[in-house]
């Protein structure tokens, strides 16, 4: 009689277990849309990356990038590149545009304000906007009877609430040569209140006042109630919610533009660019040159040009950016040497505003789109 032969055994299966940690540091390195994409994997997975823990850490690893708007007014699409390295080959599109006459009015936190203004350039309608989560909310402007301007939108620190600054005529007024009041409104709470009292007549729509943050305060070169004031910047508090004055620096009139990192100002004199900056900011107002880039020493094409804006990106590179829009050179400011230079198409423009990618879902879209 022959012996049966042993029954084989199975391999013994082995199951690898990531604890939370791991699954933490795996995700924080991944980009934004495949942490979208891991909520599907468990509920586990989705737990770890819906944390405000983690959105926060993971936001702060996200690079800052350079906004670029490409296409005609009437279809604009907003696009990104490396703010640190200029690199077209990671642009990639941040919204694909609405129909209708959008722009970029700011960015903030991981959020986008877009506005479109009638035919008139009265009428202005407001839209926030995360392009990561894709989600939006319509923001109502201080009162229907007025008219306003949205000026500036800030992360307001002590309350973490997200609030706009608006420039609006008073009650009765035409919004020519009259009165106005800036007003704020935070997202989160859904409501408007007025800031201080009525400012002296202005001429409130000759101009948009584009804000420039920094240090925690909102900063405006050009804003209609200092169109009268001589040589100074409106400078707002976004923690106390205050206004004050501050002198520009000491140079002549062919001047402009705002870098930041470091609050300095530039000043084309001549054939060179020089670098003012402010450290102490809330201690005094004393401008100190820092730095002078003679354009002559650039590499061709960049001497031939008129450069409109500078960037602070890091400790010691600033980013130019070129007049007409289509152009932009990194240069270290330790080695005087252009890093990189970034050529793009006559669609492009590139604009003064930053992004970084942020998931956190905020209540505020959630409620509107409820109602």
């Amino acid at each position: 009689m022959t012996a049966a032969l042993p029954e084989e055994e199975a391999p013994p299966t082995t199951s690898l277990q990531l604890n939370d940690d791991v699954v933490t540091e795996i995700l924080l390195r991944l980009p934004s849309a495949s942490v979208l994409r891991s909520h599907a994997v468990c509920r586990a997975w989705r737990a770890i990356a819906t944390r405000p823990g983690f959105l926060a850490a993971h936001a702060r690893r996200r690079p800052l990038e350079l906004i670029i708007q490409r296409g005609p007014v009437d279809a604009l699409a907003l696009h990104t590149v490396p703010l640190a390295s200029l690199d077209e080959a990671s642009r990639r599109c941040l919204h694909p545009g609405y129909r209708g006459r959008w722009s970029l009015a700011a960015s903030c936190d991981g959020l986008l304000l877009l506005a479109s203004r009638g035919e008139a350039c009265i009428e202005e309608r407001l839209l926030v906007f995360n392009p990561v989560t894709r989600q939006r909310a319509v923001v109502p402007p201080p009162s229907t009877s007025r008219m306003a301007r949205a000026c500036g939108f800030y992360l307001h620190g002590p309350s973490g609430q997200h609030r706009i600054v608006f420039l609006a005529n008073d009650e009765g007024s035409a919004g020519l040569g009259s009165s106005a009041s800036h007003h704020v409104r935070s997202l989160e709470a859904g409501e408007t209140r007025r800031l201080g009292p009525a400012a002296a007549v202005l001429h409130m729509f000759t101009r948009t006042p584009n804000a420039f943050g920094h240090r925690g305060n909102l900063h405006w070169i050009e804003h209609p109630e200092t169109e009268d004031a001589g040589r100074v910047v409106l400078v707002f508090d976004t923690v106390r919610e205050t206004f004050r004055r501050m002198a520009r620096p000491p140079v002549g009139r062919r001047s402009g533009g705002w870098l930041t990192g470091c609050w300095p100002r530039r000043a084309i004199r001549g054939g060179s660019v020089d670098i003012w900056v402010m450290e102490d900011h809330d201690g005094g107002e004393s401008w100190t040159r820092r730095h002078r880039l003679d354009i002559i020493d650039l590499p061709p094409p960049l001497p031939d040009v008129g450069w409109a804006s500078v960037m602070m990106v890091g400790q010691n590179a600033i980013l130019l950016r070129r007049l007409e829009g289509h152009a932009a050179a990194l240069y270290d400011l330790t080695e005087k040497r252009v890093m990189k230079q970034l050529q793009l198409s006559r669609t492009d423009y590139l604009t003064a505003h930053v992004f970084r990618d942020s998931l956190e879902r905020h209540a505020f879209f959630d409620l509107q789109e409820q109602s």
